[in-house]
């Protein structure tokens, strides 16, 4: 039996603040999580599993994060990799 890797993806910051950039906040996440699904190896939680996490922390979700914060959404949601970022236009 292989090990699998669990991994999430929160929504990125929008650091723009440009409305025409607002889509990449819902369609990068749906990228990253729908994409790998065909790997054997990787296991991707569903949105269900994040919710649950920032209302267990008392996060709100597209708010910024600090590492620490991060580091225990992994645990709560028990994944091994949690992929964070944020756009911003130029």
């Amino acid at each position: 039996m292989r090990h699998r890797v669990t991994i999430v993806a929160l929504q990125p910051l929008d650091l723009s603040k440009n409305p025409d950039s607002a889509h990449w906040r819902y369609s990068i996440p749906e990228l990253l999580n729908s994409q790998p699904k065909e790997a054997s190896a990787i296991r991707i939680l569903p949105e269900s599993s994040v919710s649950y996490a920032f209302r267990e922390l008392k996060l709100e979700p597209g708010q910024p994060l600090k590492p620490d914060q991060v580091r225990k959404l992994g645990e709560v949601m028990e994944v091994q990799r949690v992929i964070w970022g944020g756009t911003q236009g130029v």
